[in-house]
């Protein structure tokens, strides 16, 4: 898991942080952890799912109404 998120991060994500993170995320019932014989891995929950696709949303809205920097002599 450290190595793909490694490798798509621009900055260093050290282990111990995204141990934190993935924890924390488990508490709150955003991320379940998997186990079988082969390998581990953390998975959304319906609710991460839902949030994941409510921040999508958020981030569309933001970027249709929000002026960017270009706009803002027109305001």
């Amino acid at each position: 898991m450290l190595h793909a998120v490694s490798q798509t991060s621009p900055d260093v994500v050290h282990s111990r942080t995204l141990t934190r993170t993935l924890a924390h995320l488990q508490s709150e019932g955003l991320v379940e952890h998997h186990l079988d014989n082969e390998a581990a891995d953390y998975r959304l929950t319906r609710a991460g799912t839902e949030l994941v696709d409510l921040l999508a949303e958020l981030d569309r809205w933001t970027r249709e109404h929000w002026p960017d920097e270009d706009d803002e002599g027109s305001l």
